[in-house]
């Protein structure tokens, strides 16, 4: 219980403190920690969500719905694929589920790195479903649906408070499905996971104020880079798994 309590801490100071990497900082170490792959993305799940909600009440007054119903609704209906994937993926040997969670920590560290989309008054629509859809996928299959979302929202010449709100605002809608899909996929196995994950909600409380504090007493640009070395790093163990 303190390992899984030290690692919410770590993933909600760093995603406070750099805006980014809750889940893909808390996945592979609630891994590490003995859960297996429904339970670590239940985990962080639900130990992301008192973080959402935290940000969500403080940014609400940034947040212009209308725009964003797009990559809702396609990231609800891609929701359940994510979920299904989840069960199969989970069946695999502990090796196999490290490296996958490896490599998708690698590639969205890469994609969220080595994509620029130059900020336009007017996206297709077309990007809104990509980024729905991909999000949903990533979101069911491992709670890390974020990056698609803030790169499509970064492609919008938004003023800063509203870009953002969006990438939270989007996340909503989506717990309570999600909530839904995890217990009716696996029910017994992840429901005391989730129950002790509410429990930890303070902890992420206490990692999100430890965050802002760390954040307005160094640069954060250097945390940003420190934090995607460190997953980068992970990522690359995680996938060489067999070979260590």
């Amino acid at each position: 219980m303190i390992e899984i309590g030290l690692i919410v801490l770590l993933g909600a100071t760093v995603q406070s403190a750099v805006g980014f990497a809750y889940s893909l900082i808390t996945m592979p170490l609630f891994l590490q920690a003995g859960l297996n792959l429904p339970q670590a993305v239940a985990m962080s799940f639900v130990t992301s969500t008192a973080q959402r909600i935290f940000f969500m009440a403080k940014k609400r007054s940034d947040i212009e719905w209308s725009a964003l119903r797009v990559p809702i609704v396609f990231c609800l209906l891609a929701l359940p694929v994510g979920i299904f994937l989840l069960g199969m993926v989970s069946t695999e040997s502990k090796t196999v589920v490290k490296q996958m969670v490896g490599a998708l920590v690698l590639l969205t560290v890469l994609l969220k790195t080595a994509v620029r989309m130059k900020p336009k008054p007017a996206v297709g629509m077309v990007w809104g479903i990509v980024a729905g859809i991909c999000s949903g996928v990533l979101n069911g299959l491992a709670n890390i649906g974020g990056p698609p979302i803030i790169l499509w929202v970064y492609t919008h010449d938004w003023r800063k408070e509203r870009l953002h709100s969006a990438s939270i605002a989007i996340s909503m809608p989506i717990i309570p499905f999600q909530a839904v899909l995890l217990l009716w996929k696996f029910g017994g196995e992840v429901l005391p996971t989730m129950l002790t994950g509410l429990c930890f909600t303070p902890v992420a409380l206490l990692g999100i104020f430890l965050g802002l504090w760390i954040s307005s007493k160094v640069n954060v640009a250097v945390l940003r880079g420190v934090v995607t070395a460190l997953l980068i790093i992970i990522g690359v163990v995680y996938l060489l798994q067999p070979y260590i």
